[in-house]
């Protein structure tokens, strides 16, 4: 059973993290989780973003394409273009709004552990 569980942590993880990316990029678009209200300073960098028009529904299409990305196996493609959004969301949770961190943090910790389980496909990004 020991030898397996290397290969549970890896599709759990991975499979986990799909999940999580999934259900936070379709409520970009159909909004069915009801989202805390922001601190005021928090309130209005995102209002910025979303002043812009594009930026919540492009973070949703790449959570949604990394998703697919994932459950295909494709880890190296998804965690690239989940790597980015994750560093903004843990600084925002940093800066403006430490309690609400939680998200971000589950979400860092999993990119983590299915980078480690896929370190080797990910050595020559960093050579």
């Amino acid at each position: 059973m020991a030898t397996n569980s290397p290969v549970l942590l890896e599709k759990g993880s991975r499979f986990a993290l799909a999940a999580m990316v999934g259900v936070f990029g379709a409520n970009k678009f159909l909004h069915f989780l009801e989202m805390p209200a922001p601190p005021a300073e928090g309130g209005a960098f995102l209002g910025a973003l979303a002043g812009t028009g594009f930026i919540f529904e492009t973070v949703g299409a790449v959570f949604l394409a990394s998703a697919l990305f994932l459950i295909l196996s494709r880890v190296v493609l998804a965690l690239s273009m989940l790597a980015p959004i994750a560093v903004v969301i843990l600084e925002y949770h940093l800066v403006y709004d430490l309690a609400g961190i939680g998200a971000g943090f589950v979400l860092t910790v999993l990119m983590l552990i299915v980078a480690w389980c896929h370190r080797a496909k990910l050595k020559s990004a960093f050579l």
